[in-house]
């Protein structure tokens, strides 16, 4: 009986079974040709001859192979054939955006067509876009489906299209091209117009289309833009893949810290890029351009756990007046520092990166000091130069082998410990739960969506006796077509006085930036909120936006009505992000300069621009403080070592801010540390990789000037699975931490007691919705207010329980029940899976 008990846990613990994840990823720099374009039998043969001499011979045959194509790849579809043919002359002559509006000539009758079906439909770019939805996704659909069916692999295509259908019929007949000689047609179901990827699987059939958030000019603008509209950031997805699962990242959002933190939170470990960049080699005012660019998907490979690849495929080559230009690559976490984009030195994390222009070997580009003949080059190639070189930007296509982890068969979930939980009314989604007390007042903050394309902190006032009062929204009204002033990463202080300070980020100019307001209490629950007013320093250059990438703030009282703001600040013209911190004296109506809790430089001399001064960190992001009972500060962040590999970095500051020691705590690989403490005690909570490659809670303690060793949190925890989002209380002395677990399959909240043996399970979401990102306060010395996220099929969904102090029921409860069922289910289906597959 013993021996089968070990079996069958054995088996829930997913060691049985599990085998590790491969696949080739292939990445393609793709070159605009206008006699690519004259006929889809050109087009589709210039895809083909490439596909055939630079991936066919590479693809394996034991693994499989995914084939991702650039942004906007389907550009050059627009002017196909004989209706493109006045495009194709004219785009020569007077433009891109002048050649592709002279296709509304010959595309009248469908653009009438939708007109009509679409009355709405306004904005010229989206009426033409409307009226080339047969051309389009006839190419996507007929080209790229069939191409991966007959490799028998994974292809990834991006395009600019609306949601849409297959029909036949008359309106096929007037939908349709008649060079084309079909008897259907792809007809648009919806007006709006998004920049998409779609994945097809090796059948040929399409799994999931992947949409953008945030739009550049040219693709939101509706009068001489595209008139295109984005998706908001709840709503973006993820598809599991056989090998891993898979989000896309178009263009700009894989520079967006709350796109890349969803797609973290639903665990994508794989991120597609489709990029359609220009000027690589010309940098004006702003950044060198691989700088630039290492700052999204490579950055946020380094310091998100779940994501692990990026796949970046790169459009290139002159359309009429616009460029395209890039190298195609592949990045991963850490490892060897032997790659780099051109003008920079070797960088951890490069899996593969291909040619630039004439050059065959990248390797030769890993050079700073070679950024002005780089520009030169650059310029030559630009649209009308004149030079020999104009238009010289290349075809190419990298490859690597990515291995991952297996994934484990799901284990049995933890039993519950029988507290109600009930739902908050929010807005159509609801996800990043904090709170706060301030005074006597508990205060519940979120990012709320409202249903009107606004991304806005939202804050209500919670009473026993009363219960939740009316909603607070701090963001500013809807704007059409963008996602201007979108709001994130809500932090909550109670004041001394009784007030809220209310800490985010927001994307107002197209800069990430700081912001706070305070909140004073009034009866019935809600409350008069002040000023938003800017907390971090970080201004544009010269007029140039940045897109800073603030992120992760924190706000935690200190010294006598002191409050001390820190966050991740992405600052021109450091490439990586370090933690920085500002003071406030008065409440938060305003801050000192920041400084930065590595104690390096605060500036960049501009003569250091193309050394990379040392004085740059190696990526720093997910800050946490707390005051130690003499008034020093501490604070703890995640950083990269010269490897690459995350850990955890403390300081520590005496209470005039005057850095005293810096030290690395964490060995292995680590991530998002949390700090606590009590009556003495210091803990440190951080995320570690495990051998598995899962992820699984770590703490530390001291009492006094020493650490202790690092223990798991979680003794029953299994390997390979992900513990995340830890979340500690203190309450009588004990530290208390709640945290996401997805051992089952699909995350459950679980809170334990630090040294216990196991935890207990919070929610009770149905099996198929993660509950994510908890938040914890202690209301009083025996209850803990909880509030979670559910990944509902509506969208993320806020939860709420008020747990009893002690925990009980630790590993009872029906625990060996539960243990018992779920190895019968999981043998089931083991049996019937291998019966479907005899």
């Amino acid at each position: 009986m013993r021996l089968s008990a070990c079996l069958l846990l054995a088996l829930i613990a997913g060691t049985v079974g599990a085998q590790p994840r491969e696949f080739r990823a292939f990445a393609v720099a793709y070159k605009h040709e206008i006699d690519r374009s004259v006929s889809y039998d050109s087009f589709r043969a210039a895809i083909r001859q490439q596909f055939e001499k630079d991936i066919a011979p590479y693809l394996r045959d034991d693994v499989p192979n995914l084939v991702s194509y650039p942004e906007n790849q389907t550009l050059m579809a627009y002017l196909v054939g004989l209706r493109g043919e006045i495009g194709r002359n004219s785009i020569q002559t007077a433009g891109a955006i002048a050649g592709l509006a002279s296709l509304a000539g010959p595309y009248a009758p469908q653009i009438a067509y939708y007109q009509a079906r679409f009355p709405g439909a306004t904005a010229p770019g989206q009426l033409l876009q409307l009226g080339l939805t047969d051309t389009l996704a006839r190419l996507v659909m007929e080209t790229f489906g069939p191409l991966a069916d007959e490799y028998d692999i994974y292809l990834s295509i991006s395009s600019n299209l609306a949601p849409f259908e297959r029909i036949e019929g008359p309106e096929a007949a007037l939908l349709a091209d008649p060079e084309t000689g079909a008897s259907h047609a792809y007809r648009a179901t919806a007006p709006e117009i998004y920049n998409r990827n779609f994945i097809f699987g090796p059948d040929g059939r399409l799994l999931t289309i992947q949409d953008k958030a945030y739009l550049v000019p040219i693709e939101r603008e509706q009068g001489a833009g595209l008139g295109l509209t984005g998706i908001e950031t709840w709503q973006l997805p993820v598809f599991d893949l056989p090998f891993a699962r898979v989000g896309t990242v178009i263009s700009k959002d894989a520079w967006m810290p709350d796109v890349n933190d969803r797609l973290d939170q639903l665990g994508a470990e794989l991120l597609i890029q489709p990029e359609a960049f220009s000027t690589w080699a010309v940098s004006g005012e702003d950044l060198w351009p691989p700088d630039k660019f290492q700052r999204g998907g490579w950055w946020m490979v380094q310091k998100h756990p779940a994501i692990a690849v990026n796949s970046t495929p790169m459009l290139t080559g002159n359309l009429g007046d616009l460029t395209f230009d890039g190298q195609p690559l592949l990045a991963r976490e850490a490892g060897p520092a032997l790659r780099c984009l051109m003008g920079q030195r070797p960088e951890p994390g490069w899996l593969s990166v291909g040619i630039w222009s004439d050059y065959v070997e990248p390797a030769a580009l890993c050079d700073p000091d070679r950024r002005a003949e780089l520009q030169e080059q650059g310029l030559a190639m630009q649209p009308g130069s004149g030079d020999a070189r104009e238009n010289l930007y290349a075809d190419d296509v990298v490859f690597a082998d990515i291995p991952l982890a297996a994934r484990p068969l799901p284990a049995a979930r933890r039993p519950r410990s029988g507290v109600r939980v009930q739902a908050l009314d929010t807005g159509p989604a609801a996800l990043l739960p904090r709170l706060s007390r301030a005074g006597s007042e508990i205060w519940l903050g979120w990012i709320d969506s409202f249903g009107e394309r606004r991304q806005s902190v939202a804050l209500r006032q919670y009473s026993a006796r009363s219960g939740w009062g009316e909603t607070l929204d701090l963001g500013a009204p809807a704007t059409a077509f963008d996602h201007f002033d979108n709001q994130w990463s809500p932090t909550l202080l109670g004041l001394a006085d009784g007030a809220l300070l209310a800490g985010w980020t927001a994307f107002p100019t197209e800069n990430w930036d700081l912001f706070a307001s305070r909140i004073d209490a009034a009866e019935g629950g809600s409350g008069a909120v002040g000023n938003a007013v800017r907390v971090d320093d970080a201004e544009a250059d010269e007029g140039v936006t940045r897109e800073r990438g603030h992120s992760s703030p924190r706000l935690i009282a200190f010294g006598d009505a002191g409050v001390l703001a820190l966050w991740s600040d992405l600052r021109w013209p450091w490439i990586k992000p370090q933690v920085r911190f500002a003071l406030s004296s008065d409440g938060g109506q305003s801050w000192s300069a920041s400084r930065r809790a590595d104690g390096g430089p605060l500036a960049f001399e501009d003569e250091q621009l193309d050394q990379r001064d040392p004085g740059e960190s190696r990526g720093q992001s997910f800050p946490d403080a707390l005051v130690l009972p003499d008034g020093r500060l501490l604070i703890a962040w995640q950083e990269a070592d010269s490897t690459g590999e995350p850990g955890i970095e403390l300081a520590t500051f005496d209470a005039q801010l005057n850095l005293l020691q810096r030290q690395r705590l964490s060995s292995g690989t680590a991530y998002r540390p949390r700090l606590a403490a009590a009556d003495g005690t210091q803990w440190l909570i951080y995320e570690g990789r495990d051998a598995a490659g899962g992820l699984r809670l770590h703490w530390h303690s001291r009492q006094g000037g020493v650490w202790s060793a690092a223990r798991r949190l979680d003794s029953s925890a299994v390997p390979g699975r992900w513990q995340r989002y830890a979340e500690p209380v203190v309450a009588n002395g004990q530290l208390y931490v709640a945290y996401s677990d997805n051992r089952a399959g699909d995350d459950d909240l679980l809170l334990i007691r630090a040294g216990d043996a196991a935890p207990l399970r919070i929610d009770d979401a149905p099996p198929g919705v993660a509950s994510l990102s908890p938040a914890a306060l202690l209301m009083d010395a025996g209850t803990l207010m909880l509030v979670w996220q559910d990944e509902t099929e509506q969208g993320p969904q806020l939860r709420w329980a008020l747990q009893p102090l002690p925990l009980t029921g630790r590993g009872g409860g029906g625990g060996g029940l539960a243990l018992l069922l779920a190895g019968l289910s999981l043998l089931g289906w083991k049996s019937r899976r291998q019966w479907r597959t005899s």
